[in-house]
């Protein structure tokens, strides 16, 4: 299973069983802007490049607290 799959199935499951919304962000070495589209068609909230900085991933967790 991939990121995609697994996204697909982890927001189906959190919209028939949990009252929360669960955010999911891609982090990939893949830059181009395909690879960002089929992130957010999976379902995907975000999208993150590797190498990832902390200041990027603490930008994010704010954004989705």
């Amino acid at each position: 299973m991939d990121g995609y799959e697994c996204t697909k199935l982890l927001k189906q499951l959190f919209a028939e069983h949990v009252e929360f919304r669960c955010p999911v962000i891609a982090c990939t070495a893949y830059v181009n802007p395909s690879e960002k589209e089929l992130a957010k068609q999976a379902g995907m909230d975000d999208y993150c490049t590797k190498p990832v900085s902390k200041q990027r991933i603490v930008e994010l967790v704010r954004k989705y607290l």
